[in-house]
């Protein structure tokens, strides 16, 4: 992606002691992100994944520190604003199809390849996520 990681989450404050932080705002929201999609239900299943994947998420993310601990990503979710973080929410998910478009993923072992809309050549990324009745589509909006 043409954007920096800290591009995406401008728009959220982060509340902690400027000089006393290992690790950026930026970065955890990405962590969390990611683990999100990847299907983990908790702080600790978070960083887990994120240890499993570091050298991947090394390639695009700052991690001077290593991965936050679950305890770190918690409190740092506890204090953020959730308006803010969802306003930058739609950023994010934009600019991850604008890469995406046309590419097949692999998800579980499978790839999962784009589709059109019907009377449409624009290809649409789609995915499911394991597990049960856990499914989800971005499907661009009808101009």
């Amino acid at each position: 992606m043409e954007e920096e990681v800290a591009d995406f989450f401008w728009q959220v404050t982060d509340y902690r002691v400027e000089g006393r932080c290992l690790h950026e705002l930026s970065a955890i929201i990405w962590l969390a992100l990611c683990g999100l999609l990847a299907a983990c239900e908790d702080f600790e299943r978070i960083h887990d994944y994120a240890c499993d994947k570091q050298a991947v998420l090394a390639q695009f993310l700052s991690l001077p520190a290593g991965i936050p601990s679950s305890y770190t990503l918690q409190r740092v979710f506890s204090r953020l604003n959730p308006v803010e973080l969802e306003a930058s929410l739609p950023h994010w998910g934009q600019a991850i199809l604008r890469v995406l478009a046309g590419q097949q993923l692999a998800s579980a072992g499978r790839q999962v390849r784009a589709t059109c809309l019907p009377a449409s050549e624009k290809p649409v990324c789609s995915w499911s996520v394991a597990g049960p009745r856990r499914s989800a589509s971005a499907w661009p909006k009808p101009k």
